[in-house]
């Protein structure tokens, strides 16, 4: 399965905040339901314990009213009193039945039961107290005596009915202190269903949040990838490496931008190739005429063509210090050409490094002497795969740049030694020293130091530039260190030969 890349990058940033900020969202909404249907639950409960205790209590007071107009009516006889206790009655089994329709426990119920069961019971008694005494064809005297127990029993019914009302109460109040009792268990049960709430809600955040670093974490990787990328590509370009393809992985207009990149980067290898075909070319081309110009010149002195008089012996010899400085140009030329090109064949052979440092120092000695330079040296015996001529060359244009820096009577380090798998060689002068913004540009071609106290030295600024392409062929790397004195300290790193 291939993963399909986003088109742009906004829409990766954006993707990456919807999926970031997901985890979030998602215990969010979790907390807000689990907070909505504990409300719910919590405002049901009240809801239902507050209609059961006004239920009950109305009942309770429905009750009282009840068992008043009753004993009025025992007393007085009075039919109204009656229509009113059965109107009070109905309105009792309505109440009744709606206090029925509320959520009550299994001792509510039972207690409700009872207390209807129990008013219709007193209902019926009281009822029956109140209808006509109808004759039955007896004589008058027999159903006196029948009528006077019929009286006192139903006074005798009727008393013990009234006495129920009490109990009717205890009923009614029972069930509300029952409620009472439901109502402490319900808060506290919702006391426990919050507390259980709040612990899924902290172990919901704790679990949120690695998921949401992870997802930053990733998703600023995929964003910065690209970018670094990017700059390691123009940071290529910068440096001059046009010869690694550049590839950007990313949204899709990201890579096209790499892809822009990478056609630069082939734009500028080409122009670099003519540029090194074209000083090639002409340095060879070059070195024809002056070679004749350099031999005229030398017939000219010697007065091979002729006699010269003193003014011309004069112009003659500035043509051929020209002469000499002009094909020392072409060499450097030409060298430099053929190492930036990777083409200069090195022919690895052991190599007595020391050897070349003694020679090299030998070379440089009438420079030395002129300005009262002093050499310290110290090589140890080593011995490197490479080659000879071209390292000499390296060596060659390092003690000659601190011979030119050096001041009257300065002192030039040169120290080489075997450190691990490699051969450290350091060269240290007393001059002028590298400036920071020098340290990053001293390896370019045609690039030179600034002036000394003696003024501007003469150059072409290609030494370093070519001892930086020697050393890279050889494996090998240079590099400017940060010296404690005023001059400038330069060390060579070269794998040591293994027998």
């Amino acid at each position: 399965m291939s993963f399909s890349r986003p088109r742009s990058f906004l829409i990766l940033v954006l993707l990456g905040f919807a999926l970031v900020t997901l985890p979030l969202i998602i215990a969010i909404i979790n907390a807000t339901l689990s907070v909505d249907r504990l409300a719910d639950q919590s405002e049901q409960a009240v809801l239902a314990a507050a209609a059961i205790t006004k239920r009950s209590q109305d009942v309770t007071e429905l009750l009282t009213d009840m068992e008043r107009m009753a004993r009025q009516y025992q007393v007085l006889g009075d039919a109204a009193l009656f229509v009113a206790y059965q109107t009070a009655h109905e309105q009792f089994v309505s109440m009744t039945s709606d206090l029925g329709l509320l959520p009550l426990d299994d001792k509510q119920q039972q207690d409700l039961q009872i207390l209807i069961e129990t008013e219709l019971s007193v209902f019926q008694v009281l009822g029956g107290a109140s209808g006509p005494d109808v004759g039955t064809g007896k004589s008058e005297s027999q159903e006196d005596v029948d009528t006077k127990k019929d009286t006192a029993k139903k006074n005798l019914d009727t008393q013990k009915a009234l006495e129920k009302f009490q109990s009717l109460t205890q009923f009614a109040v029972s069930i509300r202190k029952t409620n009472e009792l439901v109502v402490q268990r319900q808060a506290e049960s919702m006391q426990q269903a919050a507390n259980k709430t709040k612990q899924v809600l902290v172990w919901q955040a704790l679990s949120v949040i690695p998921g949401t670093i992870l997802f930053a974490t990733i998703f600023v990787t995929l964003i910065s990838r690209p970018i670094r990328q990017i700059r390691q590509a123009i940071r290529q370009l910068g440096e001059g490496d046009f010869h690694t393809q550049i590839a950007i992985s990313g949204p899709r207009d990201l890579e096209n931008l790499g892809q822009s990149l990478d056609w630069l980067r082939v734009r500028l290898r080409e122009l670099e190739d003519a540029k090194r075909q074209f000083l090639g070319k002409v340095s060879h081309e070059l070195k024809t005429p002056l070679a004749a110009i350099r031999e005229g010149v030398s017939l000219m002195a010697d007065g091979t063509v002729g006699a010269v008089n003193p003014a011309q012996k004069e112009i003659v010899g500035i043509l051929q210090q020209k002469s000499y400085q002009l094909q020392e140009l072409l060499e450097n030329l030409i060298n430099f050409s053929m190492a930036h090109a990777r083409q200069a064949t090195v022919v690895r052979q052991p190599v007595q490094l020391h050897e070349i440092i003694e020679r090299v120092a030998m070379d440089h000695k009438p420079g030395m002497l002129a300005k009262t330079i002093k050499l310290d040296m110290d090589a140890a015996e080593t011995v490197v795969m490479g080659d000879g001529s071209k390292l000499r060359t390296v060596i060659d244009n390092l003690v000659s740049n601190a011979v030119k820096y050096s001041p009257e009577g300065g002192t030039i380090q040169v120290t080489l030694q075997s450190r691990g798998a490699h051969v450290i060689l350091d060269v240290i002068d007393d001059g002028m020293g590298i400036s920071k913004t020098d340290k990053h540009k001293i390896f370019d071609p045609f690039y030179q130091r600034g002036p000394t106290p003696d003024g501007y030295l003469k150059g072409n600024g290609l030494g370093l530039a070519i001892a930086f392409e020697y050393l890279t062929a050889h494996n090998g790397t240079i590099e400017v260190i940060d010296y404690l004195g005023t001059g400038a300290h330069f060390r060579v790193s070269l794998p040591v030969y293994e027998w």
